[in-house]
């Protein structure tokens, strides 16, 4: 354990502290669904990926902290990003105050104080954070490889209006989709799915980021854990497209998506992310496209 100063102190968590920072995520200012030990178990089940939690606290009350997976070498930790798991890195309370320069200053002091405690115990780090965690000098001036990590998010607040500011292209295509109630599905079998995705990853030469199986067992847990929805874009009754939404209390995540290569010149999968959006389970949350800047998605962004 290290004390920092007489209010704080940085440690690492017991598993019986767990679900204090699983509402500690859930009430952050950038947690997700990634920083759970939810999904921590999902990665630890799939990949044999042990994990951590470095937590700062003030008074016994978490303030900030990270959930790591380290591999140790020697007696330090190495750490690297955890397979198909887009967010990680350091998680902040949400502020007490509006005012920018406190923000700052705020976000600033437990940045700091996570990445003195994490200098002493590793030997290597290369870390991807989440969205709306940008000063990362605490961690760059510690010597760790750090970086912001890019996204795109909006709001789904008011469906009606955020409709209305569709390009008219964009709302004819989703009219005439409208006009076939059957041609998207709620599925639960993800095989057409992985193979929609390692087409696509072998149109581009390359690999999936991990084995075929371990894709598969992943969406198998998120589906079957339902911490998400799967959705398939059908043309004479057969999956040509399809789309593994993840959702936690604030965010709907688009986390893998894939074209039959056959389907791939005159499939319009715009259709598969207006469905998404229209779930019940969407509303009132934050939309995350997960980084990706692909034309179907460009349409919605504008």
């Amino acid at each position: 354990m290290a004390t920092n100063g007489a209010d704080y102190r940085v440690k690492l968590l017991t598993e019986t502290e767990f679900s204090l920072w699983d509402e500690f995520v859930s009430l952050s200012l950038n947690g997700t669904l990634f920083h759970t030990t939810r999904w921590a178990e999902l990665v630890r089940s799939v990949f044999g990926r042990s994990f951590k939690i470095v937590a700062a606290q003030k008074k016994e009350r978490i303030v900030a902290g990270m959930l790591i997976w380290p591999r140790t070498v020697a007696g330090k930790w190495w750490l690297s990003q955890a397979p198909v798991t887009p967010y990680q890195g350091l998680v902040l309370e949400q502020p007490d105050s509006d005012k920018p320069s406190s923000v700052i200053a705020r976000q600033l002091h437990l940045t700091g104080l996570m990445a003195e405690y994490l200098k002493g115990k590793i030997a290597f780090a290369d870390l991807s954070f989440s969205p709306l965690i940008n000063d990362l000098r605490p961690f760059l001036w510690a010597g760790f490889s750090a970086q912001p990590r890019y996204t795109y998010r909006f709001e789904i607040t008011e469906w009606p209006e955020m409709q209305a500011r569709f390009s008219q292209a964009l709302r004819r295509k989703l009219k005439a989709f409208r006009a076939k109630p059957d041609a998207i599905v709620s599925a639960n079998d993800p095989e057409a799915l992985i193979e929609f995705v390692t087409a696509s990853y072998r149109r581009h030469g390359t690999d999936l980021p991990v084995r075929q199986e371990q894709l598969r067992r992943v969406f198998q847990h998120v589906l079957e854990g339902k911490m998400g929805q799967l959705f398939y874009l059908l043309e004479n009754g057969a999956p040509v497209a399809g789309l593994l939404a993840l959702h936690d209390d604030r965010h709907v995540f688009t986390y893998f998506a894939g074209v039959s290569p056959a389907a791939r010149a005159d499939t319009h999968t715009e259709a598969l992310y207006f469905h998404l959006l229209d779930q019940p389970e969407a509303r009132a949350k934050t939309f995350d496209f997960l980084g990706a800047d692909l034309p179907d998605f460009d349409q919605f962004k504008r």
